[in-house]
């Protein structure tokens, strides 16, 4: 019993030792650490536990995505910043930060949790649109990609390329580029989009090209004869060759691609007395075109002319000089056949000119002949000079004598323009003379026995018929007459114009060509059309190259309008003509073939 209740006496007092030790350990430490628990995002995050230490203290954690800052100190009011990493995983996480007082081995627990990030959502991949067909033509298309995934693009054909090949989550535009169909059949590629094990794919359809076409913007082209250089549109859904030109005629250039093209067509001087005609043929594969070009002939010189006012002179024994009148379109030179006449010029140049002759004295008693030739080019004049011979018995003076009168020339012919002329009178008596044609001037009325050169004038002929006229000499009671005929004036010539184009042609875009106006008169030109414009719009005789401008067509319709070209009182009307706004097709001055862009649509557009 006694034993009993010793035992229960040491069991307690050891208790009661044992309390009261720990409570002296606990008084120590005091690592009363607040807060025990930490609670952390997937994201992470940094958190404070503070606690009051008597001793140096330390930390410790067995995860490695747990920092304690600072991981140890001494005694004091402590407080430690535990920072958490982000959980990298979907699955929760959970570990301890302990804070220790190793001199008492007393040791508090802070539990650290974390969420898991959440799982990331099914993959997703679309496209803007899937399919689509489009031109022939080359050109390129644009879609947009969604995905949450990072993507890759592949083409199963050649002519079809994807530009990028590969992007990240987001939304990417895409740019599809195609090149040109060259086949007569259509044609269709795929583009295969995947993300992780998703596939989308878009499918381009091509139109098959059409079929071979190749226009002029004029079909024929006129060339003056000394040449020169003119420019016309090419249009073709084709690359084009020339084919067939000529020698007198060049293209520049001779070849080129599909689309619109300028070209110079060129013509070399044409010295031939006949027009020539060449045909140029443009190929664009099966396809053709066919330009015409007309050059007109040389001008031929007119023929050579020469005339004289008289074609036969009588001359007395006494000799003496007479004029003539020469006319000629060439230069001229004379030649004669005997010694005892002589010309003065002996030459001359083209036009009219007067022409004296002088005969020297006849002593013999027999008439005499010489003959003056005068010769311009392959053209002659002759003038036969008939001369008295000398009568011993002669004296103008002695009244008994009969009357004698002789005119050197008993016909002038004058040319159209006004003139003067001359003739000679032979008499024994005082003479007078008269003319009833009021466009004929003798110099004198009336004279003395002898021989006496008369002069006289003539007033340019205003019609375009010849006339005559007539001058009456009288001495003794004889009468000769002298016939005077005067060329008819030559008519007006009718104004020459022509165009090397009698139309052009435009496409609804509008642009600029040529035309050029070949007249041998001054000329204007007018368009009532304020869509047309065109410079100049008057020039001189010659060849004149114009610059015709047109608008673009904002209408449904084509549309016409004229340029009237005027030389005197001819005119010519080159036509223009433009294609509606609505309507598609290769031909026209300006434009080319351009891709085609839907603006994030899946397709083509010409820009």
């Amino acid at each position: 019993m006694l034993v009993t209740q010793f035992k229960q006496f040491l069991g307690v007092l050891v208790a009661f030792l044992a309390l009261v030790s720990c409570e002296a350990i606990s008084v120590q430490a005091n690592l009363n650490v607040t807060p025990k628990t930490v609670s952390a995002p997937p994201e992470g995050g940094s958190y404070t536990v503070a606690f009051t230490a008597g001793v140096a203290w330390e930390t410790s954690t067995s995860a490695d995505w747990i920092h304690i800052s600072p991981a140890s100190g001494e005694s004091g009011d402590i407080t430690i910043t535990i920072t958490v990493d982000p959980n990298p995983t979907t699955e929760p996480r959970s570990a301890g930060v302990q804070v220790t007082a190793p001199e008492y081995k007393v040791t508090e627990t802070v539990a650290v949790s974390q969420e898991g990030k959440p799982a990331p959502p099914a993959a997703t991949l679309s496209l803007s649109a899937e399919s689509s067909t489009r031109p022939y033509s080359a050109g390129s298309a644009i879609i947009t990609v969604n995905s949450n995934r990072d993507w890759t693009a592949e083409s199963n054909a050649d002519w079809l390329t994807v530009d990028p090949s590969s992007g990240e989550a987001g939304q990417t535009q895409v740019t599809m580029t195609a090149l040109e169909n060259t086949m007569d059949q259509p044609r269709s590629a795929a583009i295969t989009f995947k993300a992780e094990d998703l596939v989308k794919t878009y499918t381009l359809t091509q139109e098959a090209r059409p079929a071979a076409s190749i226009d002029l913007s004029t079909g024929s082209q006129l060339f003056a004869a000394e040449g020169g250089e003119y420019t016309m549109i090419v249009n073709s859904n084709r690359a084009w060759t020339v084919t067939n030109a000529s020698q007198w005629v060049s293209i520049d250039p001779m070849r080129g691609e599909a689309g619109s093209a300028s070209i110079k067509v060129k013509a070399v001087a044409n010295t031939d007395y006949e027009s020539r005609t060449a045909t140029v043929e443009f190929v664009a594969d099966d396809a053709k075109a066919t330009l015409v070009i007309t050059q007109l002939a040389a001008q031929k010189d007119p023929d050579p002319y020469v005339t004289v006012s008289s074609q036969q002179l009588t001359v007395p024994a006494a000799g003496g000089t007479l004029s003539i009148i020469l006319n000629s379109n060439r230069a001229w030179s004379s030649s004669k056949d005997v010694n005892w006449v002589s010309v003065s010029p002996v030459e001359g140049i083209t036009g009219i000119s007067e022409v004296a002759i002088t005969v020297a004295q006849n002593s013999d008693t027999q008439d005499r002949v010489g003959v003056i030739v005068f010769a311009a080019g392959t053209a002659t004049a002759s003038v036969s000079i008939l001369q008295k011979g000398a009568t011993p018995t002669e004296n103008p003076d002695d009244p008994e004598q009969d009357p004698s009168l002789d005119l050197s020339t008993s016909s002038i012919v004058l040319p159209a323009e006004e003139s003067q002329s001359s003739f000679t009178i032979m008499t024994n008596r005082d003479w007078s003379l008269s003319t009833q044609s009021s466009w004929i001037h003798p110099a004198v009325s009336s004279g003395e026995a002898g021989t006496v050169q008369v002069s006289f004038s003539a007033d340019a002929n205003p019609d375009e018929i010849e006339r005559t006229g007539k001058i009456y000499v009288n001495a003794g009671g004889l009468t000769k007459v002298l016939n005077i005929t005067q060329q008819a004036k030559e008519p007006e010539p009718e104004p020459q114009v022509d165009l090397s184009v009698l139309s052009l042609s435009f496409t609804e875009e509008g642009g600029t060509s040529q035309a050029a106006v070949i007249s041998d008169t001054p000329w204007t030109a007018s368009c009532s059309a304020n869509w047309v414009s065109f410079t100049p719009r008057s020039g001189n005789a010659g060849t004149t190259t114009i610059q015709v401008t047109v608008q673009a067509n904002s209408t449904n319709a084509d549309r016409t309008a004229e340029i009237i070209i005027t030389a005197g009182t001819t005119s010519v009307r080159l036509t223009i003509n433009q294609k509606a706004k609505d309507q598609q097709g290769m031909g026209g001055i300006t434009g080319e073939v351009l891709p085609w862009d839907d603006g994030g649509e899946a397709g083509f557009h010409q820009e």
